[in-house]
């Protein structure tokens, strides 16, 4: 959230981040437990089509 300018509350997290995690474009770090205070994204790499 740093990276993109906005502050780490709630409302920004469901706003932003959540979204991109429901289109696949970022997946948790911590999936089982997403409130977790240690929760990071990262990208989600694409697989290479054949």
């Amino acid at each position: 959230m740093d990276r993109i300018g906005v502050s780490n509350q709630t409302a920004n997290r469901k706003r932003h981040i959540l979204p991109l995690v429901e289109m696949g474009v970022l997946e948790m770090t911590i999936p089982e437990k997403p409130n977790d205070r240690n929760q990071k994204y990262r990208k989600v790499r694409k697989q290479a089509t054949q």
